[in-house]
């Protein structure tokens, strides 16, 4: 499905937190034709969620309307499991639109692969009134994920990602005959005390767009001939720890002791 600008508590563009798999991305259109979830094909993410508000500066700093996080969750295989798999399609008449993925997984209890791709086509539609409006395009995404699971509690997951769109129309002046990103994960998650800390989450990610926007590739131009490419490359790291909080000690001023408080990774909604 082709996105539009999420928004949240009537904030929305650079207000607004998109991450995916842990890794932030932004649009490289400056008249933001392309928003993040541009690049989201929804039905192969495991979760989504939702935080409203800046409840929280885990997941970076600002998006005081929110932030939205894509993930994947690839749960560990057991002794007896070696394959796991699902597949969809999809089709809407107002435009004739088709969309089909497969998400397929094979491992064992020490570490996997999966492969998950996604096609999604469509052409103009008609409004209410019967005339027809520019909004055709094709996506087409692919997705590999490596695990190295050594015991239940850690995970060392590389993930690649190819994202490709082609001959999207607008109603306004340009069309877009090429979007492009490609991205790289690196995520290691620990749920296990270690020393003073309880669990770790660490990740680093590289998002590279492409987009490129013009009024002579898809349709007549009415006027002299534009290009408009831009790119944005988008690349970081996280670390998380969560610890407890140790009681206070024994002493001839203290006559109770505090339980011990856990501090979770996020605050979800």
């Amino acid at each position: 499905m082709r996105a539009s600008t999420p928004s949240s508590r009537g904030q929305d563009e650079t207000q607004l937190n998109v991450l995916l798999d842990g890794g932030t991305i932004r649009g490289g259109c400056p008249n933001r034709m392309d928003p993040p979830t541009a690049y989201v094909a929804p039905e192969t993410y495991d979760e989504v969620t939702v935080i409203k508000g800046s409840q929280t500066v885990v997941h970076g700093g600002g998006g005081s309307g929110g932030t939205v996080l894509f993930e994947r969750d690839t749960p560990s295989f057991g002794p007896d499991e070696r394959l796991r798999g699902q597949a969809g399609a999809g089709y809407r008449a107002n435009g004739d639109a088709k969309e089909v993925f497969a998400d397929v997984a094979s491992g064992t209890a020490s570490g996997y692969a999966r492969l998950i791709g996604n096609y999604s086509d469509a052409n103009n539609y008609t409004d209410g009134d019967g005339d027809e409006m520019r909004s055709a395009y094709t996506h087409r995404s692919g997705t590999a994920l490596l695990g190295y699971t050594p015991n239940e509690a850690t995970r060392l997951e590389l993930g690649l990602e190819a994202f490709r769109g082609d001959d999207i129309l607008y109603a306004g002046p340009m069309d877009a005959p090429e979007m492009e990103n490609d991205s790289a994960r690196l995520t290691f998650e620990r749920d296990k005390a270690t020393g003073f800390l309880d669990g770790l989450k660490a990740n680093a990610y590289y998002n590279d767009v492409h987009h490129l926007m013009d009024n002579y590739s898809l349709r007549e131009p009415d006027m002299m001939r534009m290009q408009v490419p831009s790119d944005a490359i988008t690349f970081g790291g996280r670390r998380r720890a969560r610890s407890t909080a140790a009681p206070p000690p024994p002493g001839p001023w203290a006559s109770t002791s505090r339980a011990p408080t856990a501090r979770p990774f996020a605050t979800r909604t």
